[in-house]
């Protein structure tokens, strides 16, 4: 380095190299050339990148002009020029797909008819590929929107009633039909539970894995993934032969020990009201020593505050030796914590894993429960089956005759 003198005194800021410092500079000034060369791939690695985003890039634009602006013209003009320059991009199957709809509802049928031979030419083993290969795809895909929800609510019936035959023909049909549909999962899940009712491991795993592979955003998808976890494990799939909602629950909800001496199996004259219309709540029950009942607590709350804007539920944390209970309480009716379970279990943030057990209760029987020192599953077989009515989500996969929580 040369020193300049200045006053009397070196200048240590001074360089030989006043060059490369006017270089790098320019290099991260957007108004000079020198940024924009920088930018330029210089290896292959980097060009990948490069060209990656720009299709991606070309794909969501397209998207955003067909479905929020509704310029078709514009979006086709960018998906030809992805796969112009991109002819084996990865967004093919969707790109034909979102054509095919465009030509539809522009009234080109021919174009239409193009884009789905294509798209059944090029992914015919698909479920998208193989519902397009109908030539009545388009009026099964308007029929979708008003029948799913109708024909889930069938398939769920039919699970209660122990009809495995029609969930798995009804699934089937919604597989077939209806590939695109946001709710399919949920009909290869129940689906998957009929065989597990059978006490066939192998197809329950299966089904489950086929369902985790081919949806892996799907809400279901975390559930059925730790329950694959757990048959892969050995754990043991319920095969009563009955499609059971529920897990049984031994431990004695008391911490009182002469109590807890003197409780017997039978139910001691307690009756149970199970009031449909009284105020309920929902429990979630857990081995301690397999869930963390502060991370639990944790996710729930987060769950309430993100979800329920106006609604404030209470949490009431309890542990009865090895179980562990978390109430969510504030639901007027049986109907409405019903709902509330529905939409927790969906949500995958929520922190319900295959480990926590759910289970909706009125407020009187709970209280009763906790007042004769009984147990969960006193008040699920000490009655009718309805009164201890689960979520579907919480069928048994543990061991025979129960779980860890026995």
């Amino acid at each position: 380095m040369k020193l300049m003198v200045i006053d009397g005194k070196p200048d240590t800021t001074a360089t030989d190299d006043p060059q490369g410092a006017q270089s790098a500079t320019a290099a991260s000034d957007p108004h000079e050339r020198a940024y924009y060369l920088a930018q330029i791939p210089a290896d292959s690695l980097s060009r990948k990148k490069a060209h990656d985003a720009i299709q991606e890039g070309l794909f969501n634009l397209g998207l955003i002009l067909k479905d929020k602006l509704d310029d078709y013209t514009e979006a086709r003009r960018h998906w030809d020029r992805l796969l112009r320059q991109y002819p084996d991009n990865i967004y093919r199957p969707e790109l034909y797909h979102n054509l095919y709809l465009m030509a539809a509802r522009m009234g080109d049928n021919a174009e239409a008819e193009r884009w789905r031979l294509l798209m059944a030419g090029e992914f015919a083993d698909t479920p998208l590929g193989k519902a397009m290969a109908n030539p009545d795809y388009l009026r099964d895909l308007k029929e979708m929107h008003s029948r799913q929800e109708q024909l889930y609510a069938a398939v769920y019936e039919a699970y209660l009633a122990n009809d495995n035959d029609s969930v798995r023909s009804a699934a089937e049909y919604a597989r077939t039909h209806y590939p695109t549909s946001q709710i399919l999962p949920k009909f290869l899940f129940i689906d998957a539970l009929t065989y597990a009712t059978q006490g066939d491991a192998g197809e329950f795993r299966s089904r489950l894995k086929h369902l985790v592979e081919t949806y892996p955003q799907a809400d279901m998808a975390p559930l059925a993934a730790g329950w694959l976890r757990e048959s892969l494990k050995g754990r043991k799939i319920n095969s009563s032969g009955t499609n059971v909602r529920g897990m049984i629950w031994a431990t004695r909800l008391t911490n009182d020990s002469t109590m807890l001496a003197a409780a017997t199996d039978s139910l001691s004259g307690i009756s149970f009201e199970r009031d449909a219309d009284a105020p309920h709540l929902v429990v979630l029950a857990f081995a301690v020593d397999t869930i963390n009942p502060n991370i639990l607590l944790y996710n729930v709350a987060r769950y309430n505050f993100a979800t329920f804007a106006v609604r404030d539920f209470d949490l009431e944390p309890m542990q009865f030796g090895p179980l562990g209970l978390l109430a969510v309480k504030g639901f007027a009716d049986r109907a409405e914590a019903s709902r509330y379970l529905t939409m927790m279990l969906a949500y995958p943030e929520s922190g319900i894993t295959p480990e926590v057990r759910p289970i909706v209760i009125s407020q009187p029987d709970f209280t009763r429960l906790i007042g004769a020192g009984l147990s969960l599953d006193d008040y699920l077989n000490g009655g009718e089956e309805e009164g201890g009515e689960l979520s579907e989500l919480s069928e048994e996969i543990g061991d025979e005759g129960g779980s860890n929580m026995r």
